[in-house]
């Protein structure tokens, strides 16, 4: 053993503070939040790692009708294509290392991504030397054991591999891997036997249109539920982009794909209700994309280049039902660069209620986004005396856009004078995960059915604001009305559409909370919000302060 670093082993609690990313100690009693080149010295008087590359869990937990209730047993994998080994160890315990010197495999060259399936196998793109390698893994009270089982040659150069169960997490016997080859610009598929892994098909070679990539460096299998689906996502490095990959069972098609915007991806990965992570070390991000591959989230708050993130999923058995199921947990492991001042994190995952707006006139609707799947209520308030007025039990959602249409006949008579907040309260759908909510102002006018001649900008309260303010505006009567909301900086350059489509005549009222298209804040000072409906135009401005 290499050392021992006391981990907290908190993989399955998730934070109760907001955030869609919510840091967590990682290690000792300290609640520190980072393992550190600088911790590893002061605590092992040694350096842990030269480059650490990847990072994946193998775990087990168990539940009992009596004490101890509930057991966890959790062993992280990390490897290091500087110093050409892996190293392991139980949360909670300490590190080994394996190189592969002296055993069938010989030693490693450059390993980088790695997978777990259902069984705890260990599957590892050993790079250098051109080819996947898989173990069984093991564990005795603390210690975790690597058990070389067989290799899959024939490679170029590949970067990444993922497991797929195809769908059936209790059949192992039509399991398959995908390769992300970079040397030679493909995709691989083997189907897994008893006896070792056998070719099942490839697509791809050097190019910029369908079929093709340049640099394939990053490879995820879709999930829902905690069941792997038939999509195979892949980050495609020097095309800038993402690929969506359907196997029907026979091969590989190509199905889609769109362009990102943080640079070479080295990390994909799907949580338990198939949001996918995207990992960015050029831009120093963790970027979350929803079911709808729409961005819902991102970390980069206190990271440093990071290489991977990747989602626990555990082996979880129920001893009173005898029930097993393989569970996502809500948490993951983030792999940064190795520094006196980063290294491994852990952060667990909480749910945001963003960007909402209320459209009102002869309907009232309601769009926002979700962050992560979560149980949605939303609540109508009387904005002068904050009293409760109704409540809606909108269901679980999945992370994403999504839109909510308030009956009107349920509004009627609710307000004397109209004006009303609605907040949607999304609760996680992970046991202990945060929850978060937003409101929006909006008004109604239960009085009049008359159309108004005339578009208006009303005002912008408050003003000054930080960091969220409420534009209220109307639109007149008339068909299919196209109307655009925009916030320009001072210099004229836009910043944040808020509204580009048809809207029923009537009072609106939209939210900016100082972000702009790209979901970054936007630095103080004056801001102008434009209404353009036709030939109308009209504008207001505004003061952020922060």
């Amino acid at each position: 053993m290499i050392g021992t670093l006391v981990l907290s082993g908190a993989i399955l609690a998730t934070g109760v503070s907001a955030g869609s990313f919510v840091p967590a100690p990682l290690f000792g009693e300290g609640n520190v939040e980072v393992i550190t080149r600088s911790l590893a010295r002061e605590t092992l008087d040694r350096d842990l790692f030269g480059t650490p590359y990847d990072g994946v869990v193998v775990g087990q937990t168990d539940i009992y009708d009596g004490f101890p209730y509930v057991e966890s047993r959790c062993f992280l994998f990390v490897s290091d294509p500087e110093w050409n080994r892996i190293l392991f160890g139980e949360i909670g315990k300490g590190f080994d290392a394996w190189n592969g010197e002296g055993t069938i495999f010989g030693k490693l060259d450059s390993p980088r991504g790695m997978a777990v399936d259902a069984e705890g196998n260990l599957y590892v793109a050993d790079s250098g030397n051109r080819r996947i390698l898989v173990f069984r893994t093991s564990s005795e009270f603390d210690r975790a054991r690597l058990h070389p089982l067989y290799e899959i040659s024939g490679l170029a150069r590949p970067y990444d591999v993922t497991h797929s169960d195809r769908g059936t997490p209790d059949d192992p016997s039509d399991d398959v891997i995908y390769v992300a080859d970079m040397g030679k610009n493909r995709v691989v598929r083997f189907s897994l036997l008893e006896s070792g892994a056998v070719f099942a098909g490839e697509i791809g070679a050097l190019g910029s249109g369908p079929g093709r990539f340049a640099g394939p460096s990053a490879i995820a299998v879709g999930r829902f539920d905690g069941v792997n689906t038939s999509d195979v996502f892949v980050a495609d490095a020097h095309n800038g982009r993402f690929v969506r990959l359907v196997d029907d069972g026979e091969r590989l098609t190509w199905h889609a794909s769109w362009k990102g915007d943080s640079g070479v991806i080295t990390s994909l990965d799907s949580d338990h209700w198939g949001n996918l992570y995207a990992t960015s070390p050029q831009h120093g991000r963790v970027v979350k994309y929803g079911a709808d591959f729409s961005k819902v989230a991102e970390w980069t708050d206190g990271i440093n280049r990071p290489r991977s993130f990747h989602i626990p999923f555990l082996r979880v058995t129920d001893h009173r039902s005898g029930r097993t199921v393989r569970a996502g947990q809500g948490s993951g492991v983030l792999v940064e660069e190795w520094t006196a001042a980063s290294g491994l994190r852990l952060a667990h995952f909480g749910v945001e209620v963003k960007g909402l707006s209320v459209r009102s006139g002869k309907t009232v609707s309601a769009d926002y986004v979700l962050t992560d799947r979560a149980d949605v209520r939303a609540v109508i308030i009387d904005e002068r005396t904050n009293a409760s007025l109704i409540e809606y039990e909108l269901g679980v959602l999945d992370a994403g856009s999504q839109q909510f249409r308030i009956p009107v006949d349920d509004l009627v008579g609710r307000s004397s004078h109209g004006e009303m907040v609605l907040r949607i309260v999304a609760y996680s759908s992970y046991d202990q995960g945060s929850g978060g909510e937003m409101e929006a102002r909006f008004s109604y006018g239960s009085g009049s059915d008359s159309a108004p001649a005339r578009s208006s900008l009303l005002v912008a309260t408050p003003n000054p604001f930080n960091p969220v303010t409420t534009i209220r505006f109307e639109v007149r009567a008339g068909q299919d009305l196209h109307v655009n909301l925009s916030i320009y900086d001072i210099g004229g350059r836009m910043v944040r559409t808020l509204q580009n489509g048809p809207l029923d005549w009537g009072k609106h009222s939209l939210v900016w909370d100082g972000r702009n298209d790209t979901g970054q804040p936007v630095a103080s000072g004056i801001y102008t919000a434009r209404l353009d409906l036709g030939d109308e135009e009209r504008r207001t401005k505004m003061v952020l302060i922060r």
